[in-house]
């Protein structure tokens, strides 16, 4: 959790003299509601969100990972304080448009789960990385090619084809690893500030030369493509600030 390192090497920054106490049961939190603002409930065999989850108004990171959850109650939602919030390894099959009410986010990882999209509202959040790896999402509605993110993962999911749109994006690391892309939108070459991006086994047939506007990208990754090799040398030839692996 690198983002909750930083968190807490900013806690005397933002006037809070010790590191708060992370709390690792909904029974001891309850003692003292106001004081809980990192909950750690990963790996407890939880079905569903504990309900007295919403007394913690003052919660900024919220661990749920490793259980049996399928769904994300609205209440939640309510907790805008919200810095980080790890949902991973459940069984959510949707995250709500409300998730836009956490204005403060600064990750979210819902990796390992049954979303088949992303919500709308997700363009709006300032996080720094977005963790969607391993679901079964099939495409990428327009309103989230405005994210402004320094990581987002959206590998091992369903992918086909990447909107227009993908070109509003700002993305440093674009993992888009394990899905079923043949081929990218022109527009990708206007992500221009993208520094990694990852397209390993996709049937991937063809690049545009767009990307050749990308001079900050440091890592393209193309192993098991589908990408003919002398393809791939005139990218390397032209991208020669690239690292290409093949």
């Amino acid at each position: 959790m690198k983002t909750l390192l930083t968190l807490f090497l900013l806690l005397p920054i933002i006037g809070l003299a010790q590191k708060p106490k992370t709390y690792r049961s909904i029974e001891e939190a309850l003692k003292n509601p106001t004081d809980v603002r990192i909950l750690i409930l990963n790996g407890q065999g939880l079905t569903e969100v504990p309900e007295e989850i919403a007394q913690f108004k003052n919660l900024f990171v919220l661990v749920i990972s490793n259980n049996e959850i399928t769904k994300l109650p609205l209440f939640l939602f309510d907790l805008v304080e919200m810095s980080e919030l790890d949902v991973s390894h459940n069984k959510i099959t949707e995250i709500p448009e409300e998730i836009g009410n956490f204005t403060h986010l600064f990750e979210l990882n819902a990796s390992y789960n049954l979303l088949t999209t992303l919500p709308k509202s997700l363009s709006g959040l300032p996080a720094l990385g977005f963790y969607f790896s391993h679901n079964k999402i099939t495409y990428l509605p327009n309103e989230i090619c405005a994210l402004q993110t320094e990581d987002l993962d959206l590998s091992f999911n369903l992918i086909g084809w990447l909107p227009d749109s993908i070109g509003n994006m700002h993305a440093d690391n674009f993992i888009l690893a394990h899905n079923l892309i043949s081929e990218l939108p022109e527009t990708i070459g206007d992500i221009t500030e993208m520094q990694a991006l990852d397209l390993s086994y996709n049937p991937i047939l063809w690049l545009p030369i767009t990307l050749f506007q990308c001079t900050e990208l440091g890592e393209l990754n193309l192993k098991k493509t589908k990408l003919r090799r002398k393809e791939i040398f005139v990218f390397e030839f032209v991208m020669d600030w690239c690292n290409i692996i093949r």
